[in-house]
């Protein structure tokens, strides 16, 4: 809600006020609470997969909530391969058609979107569209991401044009990323990170973030003035396509790490791991056992719940405090199916409570454990209280493994009998000849089978 972001720049406003001079406190933990804290709150807006991973609807109804009332706002129907993979998703928004149309490469990962719009009974008309290239070694992370608009005759690069440039040492490891983006029509240097690698250990220990603020001078500046330095490993297979900070997962985790501000030893950033999930970052002065920030990791349950608690110990001069002063928890909940049912960030100051923002996702499950509902709840700052904001209810679901093609069916159980129905579930023939342009579950004996006719 804009109240609690407004409640969220507000700490961020005090972090500013709490600088001390350079030579006795890090600056870096005003800066790092005001940009990460703003990033946080934006995750609680995602929503989980609303398909399960062995079937998947072939139908959507999506309404918005108004003056107690759900309003029917368009349908979605889906199209999949074989791999559960979106092919095709077209919207209908009374009358009006949008449809998008995707292809993957053999990692899954999506290598392009083409969008086309038009009257449900008139043409339809290109509107944009996105391509995507992918690292080699790193499969999902992606070195070119483009994106356009037609324009009537041709496609127009737009913002969301993005290219990521890896160089690797003799050894395959990453030493620098360097990000283009958009600028007057030229795909122009924007940021860089760089790692520096120990000639004894093979393993990066150091790195920098970069900005290129005046691009007409070809100068790179040090991003926030941070950079790290006696990098300490937990585990590493030198691919880091991410900053230092977020090194918390995967193959890739940091252990320990100088930290410098504007050139100068500033503190310490130490981590440490309780299983594969959890772990405690711990930001320090240059004292390293004076903590200036503490972030906590925690799994809540079996189902993958967390939490993740972030402690500043600042008082209100900015010196080093021995007791919490600004804490923001966030907290997600995660059901049996996997699916987030809540996710909630809460601010306090000084102990007392100063903002809070919860979003929530009610589901309806068939017996098979697939979706049929979900409902989005948001905070109402004004009445303090969850109201209800979007619904899906989802249908016809299909065995997405068992996808194939008309000759596919007409060879399988071969004497036993068609039966073709529409996404609804409606059965409307007995026979895959003359159907209308549309998607139909055709089954045959034990075997059921999607076909798209065009």
């Amino acid at each position: 809600s804009n109240s609690s972001m407004n409640k969220f720049y507000a700490i961020a406003l005090f972090a500013a006020a709490c600088t001390l001079p350079a030579a006795a406190t890090p600056n870096r933990f005003a800066k790092k609470l005001s940009a990460k804290k703003t990033a946080t709150a934006a995750t609680l807006v995602e929503q989980s997969s609303a398909a399960d991973k062995i079937f998947k609807p072939t139908k959507s109804s999506d309404y918005i909530y108004e003056e107690g009332e759900w309003i029917l706002m368009g349908e979605t129907t889906f199209g999949y391969d074989s791999r559960g993979n979106i092919t095709t998703k077209t919207v209908n928004e009374d009358g009006y058609i949008t449809e998008t149309t995707f292809t993957y490469n053999d990692d899954n990962m999506e290598t392009s979107h083409v969008v086309t719009e038009g009257e449900e009974d008139g043409p339809m008309e290109k509107s944009s569209k996105r391509t995507y290239v992918y690292d080699p070694v790193v499969k999902n992370f992606y070195i070119e991401r483009m994106g356009y608009d037609w324009n009537g005759l041709s496609w127009d690069a737009n913002f969301y044009c993005e290219k990521n440039t890896i160089t690797r040492n003799s050894d395959g490891y990453i030493t620098e990323i360097m990000k283009e983006l958009p600028m007057a029509g030229t795909m122009t240097p924007a940021y860089k990170s760089c790692w520096s690698y120990d000639a004894t250990t093979g393993q990066a220990n150091e790195f920098a973030y970069y900005e290129m603020r005046d691009p007409s001078l070809i100068n790179w500046t040090l991003y926030n003035n941070t950079s790290y330095k006696e990098i300490e490993w937990d585990r590493t297979n030198g691919q880091m396509t991410s900053g230092i900070e977020e090194l918390t997962e995967g193959e890739n985790r940091i252990k320990s790490a100088a930290v410098y501000y504007d050139g100068i030893l500033d503190g310490y950033m130490f981590v440490s791991y309780s299983g594969e999930n959890d772990y405690t970052i711990k930001s320090t002065f240059n004292d390293p056992t004076v903590v200036g920030e503490e972030i906590i990791r925690e799994t809540t349950d079996e189902n993958g719940s967390y939490k993740i608690t972030d402690n500043f110990y600042v008082d209100e001069d900015g010196n080093p405090s021995q007791e919490v002063t600004i804490t923001v928890i966030e907290s997600v909940t995660i059901d049996s199916h996997g699916n987030v049912t809540e996710a909630r960030m809460d601010a306090y100051i000084f102990g007392e409570l100063d903002s809070y923002d919860i979003n929530r996702n009610e589901y309806t499950y068939d017996e098979d454990g697939n979706i049929i509902e979900v409902i989005s709840y948001i905070l109402d700052p004004e009445e303090e209280d969850m109201m209800p904001e979007m619904r899906s209810v989802y249908s016809g679901y299909i065995d997405v493994a068992e996808t194939s093609g008309i000759a596919d069916i007409a060879t399988d159980n071969k004497n036993a009998l068609i039966e073709v129905y529409n996404i609804n579930g409606v059965r409307v023939s007995d026979n895959i000849e003359g159907l209308d342009s549309g998607f139909y579950i055709v089954r045959q004996g034990n075997k059921a089978s999607k076909i798209s006719v065009k």
